[in-house]
């Protein structure tokens, strides 16, 4: 599976675009002026069988506001979809721009194991950020894509709106136990491995 980093603006969170022959995924598309993440995906030359979104915050899913051309399915946490409707829930008062996307989306509820065309992964819930965060891991790609959940000697906030402190420790346990050589995508910042941060960031002492 090839994987391409698309960030075009330090304000908005990381994006991933995941190929697969002529088959792809999209993971956050954040910042989209002039449509830049259409045109990656075009340019990609692959069909787009759906959007994964890590949680419902503003800056991980903004590009949907202004998508050019027809959308694919889009998955997301149970428990975050009505924050994609609700300014303070998703954030974008922070932003000073205040949005409500209303969408149709694919719930996941649970733990599970998914499989969209070629792509086999399995979304693990880490409630903290959001009451809904999701990371995706690709086993067979050594790979998983954290969102906010998870930073290079980080963690995103527990203090907005829909944030459950208390779930820290257990959504943390979950990626703790995951291969230490799995390389973590995360929603902000430099990708780092789970051994590396098991070992070093203090989060993981709690």
């Amino acid at each position: 599976m090839e994987i391409r980093f698309l960030n075009f603006s330090p304000y908005f969170a990381n994006s991933y675009l995941l190929i697969e022959g002529n088959k792809s995924l999209l993971i956050d598309p954040g910042y989209n002026e002039n449509h830049l993440i259409e045109e990656e995906v075009r340019k990609s030359g692959t069909e787009l069988l759906a959007i994964l979104l890590t949680h419902a915050h503003f800056d991980h899913f903004a590009a949907l506001l202004n998508w050019q051309g027809e959308m694919p399915p889009i998955y997301i946490g149970k428990d975050d979809k009505e924050a994609l409707s609700d300014p303070n829930r998703n954030a974008s008062f922070l932003f000073g721009r205040p949005v409500s996307l209303n969408i149709t989306t694919e719930s996941i509820e649970n733990d599970t194991d998914m499989e969209i065309g070629p792509f086999n992964f399995k979304a693990i819930q880490t409630p903290f950020h959001t009451s809904g965060s999701v990371c995706f891991y690709f086993k067979d790609d050594n790979a998983i894509f954290s969102g906010d959940t998870l930073f290079n000697l980080s963690i995103g906030r527990s203090d907005l709106p829909g944030a459950i402190p208390s779930k820290i420790s257990s959504s943390l346990n979950k990626l703790k136990e995951l291969p230490k050589n799995t390389v973590v995508y995360p929603g902000h910042g430099n990708e780092t491995t789970i051994g590396f941060e098991v070992e070093n960031n203090e989060f993981f002492k709690l």
